[in-house]
């Protein structure tokens, strides 16, 4: 591998990393506040709306740089899945 495939790699994981995690973050907020909201569907259809767009925009951003880039943000998405569900878990785990 050369460093330009690692150097794609690494940035791409970090994008994807904070793309995710804004994603999932997101996501746990919309369901955290649906039982509260007079207008539990709207809100839902707005939240992947936006939570989407941003993630396809951030992502448009990362294919600029090459493929490499975009398999790391790939990667890096599915680790931010991880770490946010392990977040949400234990901060759940502390309240009872």
């Amino acid at each position: 591998m050369t460093s330009d495939v690692i150097v794609g790699l690494v940035w791409g994981f970090l994008a994807g990393l904070a793309l995710g995690a804004v994603f999932f973050l997101g996501l746990w907020a919309t369901v955290q506040r649906v039982n509260s909201s007079r207008s539990s569907g709207a809100l839902v259809a707005v939240s992947f709306v936006l939570r989407f767009a941003l993630v396809a925009g951030g992502l448009y951003l990362v294919v600029r740089g090459g493929s490499w880039p975009l398999i790391g943000s790939l990667f890096g998405i599915l680790a931010a899945r991880v770490l946010v569900t392990r977040l949400v878990v234990n901060r759940g785990e502390r309240r009872r």
